[in-house]
């Protein structure tokens, strides 16, 4: 399946596996341009169980750090109710979720440490 194709299938369905995930950012490392612009702004794309535990997970680790890069907005999103986790576009190949709870939102993306965008 082309790229096109697998980011139409994404934004039909609204969910993106991690197989998904991981395809596009192999074929961005690869150079493919389609998967490094790849955005979902415009259609609510939500990870899967399974990408939103691994990423809450490395969240919360890092919300608990004693010297964490996280602010009081970001560990007041975390503590939130109705956690959910949207990957919003990619900076390269690199995916950036945007975290929704009953406290607010953030953005963000993993390099070798954790950005908050906004």
């Amino acid at each position: 399946m082309n790229t096109k194709d697998l980011i139409n299938q994404i934004e039909i369905s609204g969910i993106i596996t991690r197989s998904q995930l991981y395809t596009i950012i192999r074929r961005a490392n690869g150079g493919d341009k389609e998967a490094k612009s790849a955005c979902f702004k415009e259609n609510t794309v939500f990870a899967d169980e399974e990408i939103k535990e691994i990423e809450l997970n490395k969240l919360r680790k890092e919300a608990r750090k004693k010297y964490s890069s996280f602010g009081w907005r970001e560990k007041n999103v975390l503590q939130g109710s109705n956690l959910k986790l949207n990957l919003c576009c990619f900076r390269g190949s690199t995916p950036v979720y945007w975290v929704l709870s009953d406290n607010g939102s953030f953005e963000y993306y993993i390099t070798r440490e954790i950005n908050v965008v906004g």
